[in-house]
């Protein structure tokens, strides 16, 4: 029987898989500090948990910021666990806060949005033009948004009102790009009727 094995194995090489299996730990003391060296948190974690699980045990700065965790030089993953990751009793790892700005949409039916990049949530709505609006825009200071339309106008609006503040007109083509200056004192607006337009 022996030979039979010996001359079988010998007929079909045999691999062998070797899988690295993570030390397994049951309760780990996590240190948590943010960007300027501040404790965070110190949070008891277990083991199986991922980033997603510990990110969940960390206070929240606000609901418009994206938070990773780092370990070392890694940003750890949201789908391997902390010990998979080499996550141990008494690690330090890094929180990096960062703030999602919202997005600005132009919208056909005639309305510009401001939505929460998180939720996809609507914050605001600009309602004034009559045709779709083609372009969309923040200014530098973040206070006003500015729109340009089929209906061959550009639109400044307050970003705290939601309240148009000034109306440019005098083009006789769709307004297909509006964008303010460098500085945000003046306004550039590009048509169908072949002009450029400054405000």
């Amino acid at each position: 029987l022996a030979q039979a094995i010996l001359k079988a194995s010998s007929l079909q090489p045999c691999s062998k898989r070797l899988w690295r299996v993570p030390k397994m730990v049951d309760r780990m003391s996590v240190s948590i500090y943010g960007m300027d060296g501040t404790e965070v948190a110190t949070i008891v974690a277990e083991g199986h948990w991922t980033a997603r699980e510990l990110l969940a045990a960390i206070p929240r700065a606000g609901e418009s910021v994206q938070q990773r965790l780092v370990h070392g030089a890694s940003i750890l993953s949201t789908t391997s666990t902390l010990a998979e990751e080499g996550v141990e009793d008494g690690s330090v790892i890094t929180l990096v806060r960062s703030k999602v700005l919202p997005l600005l949409v132009a919208c056909e039916d005639q309305i510009a949005r401001v939505l929460d990049a998180l939720s996809g949530e609507c914050m605001t709505s600009f309602r004034g033009h009559t045709g779709s609006v083609l372009s969309a825009e923040f200014s530098p200071d973040g206070s006003f948004a500015l729109t340009g339309s089929t209906d061959k106008t550009a639109k400044i609006w307050d970003m705290e009102s939601g309240r148009c503040t000034r109306t440019f007109r005098g083009h006789a083509g769709h307004v297909h790009s509006a964008v303010f200056s460098h500085d945000g004192t003046d306004v550039i607006t590009a048509s169908g009727d072949r002009l450029a337009g400054i405000w």
